[in-house]
């Protein structure tokens, strides 16, 4: 049996720590009023819980939110979506 490299363990652990903040923004989100300050507030929250800031947070969350890396401030951005919009894309 051939042992797994540490690239495929490393880009498995990091698609799940990908995954688990997407999850952790969509329980911060999933009830809250649709404010940009609501919003930037549940992005904060989801720092604390995971533990990252930075790249590490915002693009999880960006990804699977809009679709798209690279945008103007996310907490606008989700609020220019719609929040049904952006909880339907954490989902999917």
């Amino acid at each position: 049996m051939r042992p797994l490299s540490s690239i495929f363990i490393v880009s498995v652990m990091t698609l799940t720590g990908s995954r688990l903040r997407s999850l952790l923004f969509y329980d911060e989100v999933k009830d809250i009023d649709w404010t940009i300050d609501n919003i930037s507030t549940a992005i904060n929250n989801t720092k604390e819980k995971a533990n990252v800031k930075g790249k590490m947070l915002y693009m999880p969350i960006r990804i699977k939110s809009t679709g798209i890396m690279h945008g103007p401030e996310l907490d606008k951005t989700l609020y220019l979506l719609g929040k049904d919009k952006v909880l339907n894309n954490l989902t999917k």
